[in-house]
């Protein structure tokens, strides 16, 4: 898979002597040198361009080679004991699941770098692996208008709960489930490869949960059979969505965002209609927070300068299949650093917001309802009970739709599942046949 990266020695700067393209050797001969950031970068981004195996045999051999000078070699020793340290301190997730890897590395430890021993111990004894949670987001195709029936037949709905206890339950879910994800599923787009589950396990997880939730905001408005209901559902998302803002848990505000974005709610014009002036203001606020103008540069400030949240996965996603879309490896076969290091930003502020502490106590009861209660419902049903709550017009997209539907990113982007909206595409109508 990396054959085409060329051994000469090739290097290339930019105007502050940063490294924008070279050869795997001078990489790790620089690595050696090399401050902190540069380190980190690197082992964030090198599966790019190098298995775990070769880099570790690599840089094994670069330790124990002896060079004519004793003291020349303890220093090259000494500088290499700064990039192992980095690893197995920062990035140890490598060898925690690869069991040769960590043999190889225990090993090298043990016959080479005692002063190691401490701290690998220390990784190992903290070292616990985390399922991923997939049940709740597996759907089961039904039809007919039986299912429709039993979808409005449903009691159970979020209006049951405080909207605050559900931004509270919510943000810790998402979290657990941003706080697994690791930077090597976040490499070459895995999240959208077929076997995306074995790869990017926590990423397919967060973006199911994104959908799942996309579709129970609009189930709980859409299920309402009086308008007075309707009206009632829609304040109280945006009721969850307004707390969860607070708590900086800007996955869950981007989903009620989205969620209310979407044709089957948007279309809804006596139910907006019916919102009252707060409920309203503070709907008008999160959408422009969300909005993408500038490159949703009101979010990215808050992104920047804030550090306990829960960003959205969504963007970051989006970032990174851009910078994608450049070649990994030059075409005189350099690696192309500079594409590494926006990579590595990316996945560094990934890392920086796992680091995040919500102390609210877990209810089970709400967890459960959002675990196992919500209805299995894909966007044809929404789109045939939206239908049924407010006629369609001949007109469909009001003024106030058009409005809505503006907030929603214009660059598509390739998702995990048929579901549009986590995405960021423009909505459709659901291909469904009008009555």
């Amino acid at each position: 898979a990396f054959g085409d990266v060329s051994d000469s020695d090739i290097l290339v700067s930019d105007k502050e002597s940063l490294i924008t393209a070279a050869d795997i050797g001078t990489l790790i001969r620089n690595l050696a040198e090399a401050k902190e950031d540069f380190i980190d970068q690197f082992l964030i981004t090198y599966r790019y361009f190098i298995t775990p195996k070769a880099l570790l045999n690599k840089l094994i051999l670069k330790y124990v080679t002896q060079t004519n000078d004793e003291a020349r070699t303890e220093e090259i020793r000494k500088k290499l004991t700064k990039v192992f340290r980095a690893w197995i301190k920062d990035h140890y997730y490598d060898f925690d699941v690869d069991p040769e890897l960590f043999s190889s590395l225990t090993n090298f430890v043990n016959e080479h770098a005692l002063h190691l021993q401490k701290l690998l111990s220390k990784q190992v004894s903290q070292s616990f692996r985390v399922g991923s949670d997939f049940g709740t987001a597996e759907k089961h195709a039904r039809s007919g208008s039986s299912r429709l029936f039993n979808l409005f037949k449903r009691k159970s709905t979020l209006s049951n709960f405080d909207a605050t206890a559900i931004a509270h339950q919510l943000t810790l879910l998402c979290f657990q489930r941003f706080k697994n994800i690791k930077p090597v599923e976040l490499h070459s787009q895995s999240w959208s490869k077929q076997n995306k589950q074995v790869i990017s396990p926590n990423v397919v997880a967060m973006v199911n949960h994104f959908n799942l939730i996309s579709n129970l905001f609009q189930y709980e408005i859409v299920s309402q059979r009086t308008l007075k209901k309707r009206v009632a559902a829609l304040q109280h998302v945006i009721n969850i969505g307004w707390a969860a803002y607070g708590y900086r848990d800007y996955e869950t505000t981007f989903t009620v965002v989205l969620s209310l974005a979407s044709f089957p709610i948007s279309r809804l014009a006596e139910t907006w209609k019916g919102l009252p002036t707060t409920s309203r203001q503070q709907w008008d606020l999160m959408e422009q927070f969300c909005h993408y103008k500038d490159n949703y540069k009101r979010y990215r400030s808050h992104l920047r300068k804030s550090v306990n949240m829960v960003p959205y996965m969504g963007l970051f996603l989006k970032d990174l299949t851009n910078i994608d879309e450049n070649d990994t490896i030059t075409s005189v076969g350099a690696v192309n650093f500079f594409k590494m290091r926006k990579v590595a930003q990316v996945i560094s502020t990934i890392q920086r917001t796992q680091q995040s502490i919500f102390n609210f106590q877990q209810n089970l009861k709400i967890t459960s309802f959002i675990s196992f209660e919500i209805p299995s419902c894909d966007e044809n049903d929404l789109w045939e009970m939206s239908l049924q709550c407010e006629k369609e017009t001949d007109t469909e997209r009001s003024p106030n739709q058009k409005k809505l539907l503006d907030i929603l990113a214009p660059t598509p982007l390739v998702t995990t599942s048929s579901n549009p909206i986590f995405g960021l595409n423009q909505p459709k109508s659901p291909n469904v046949k009008k009555k």
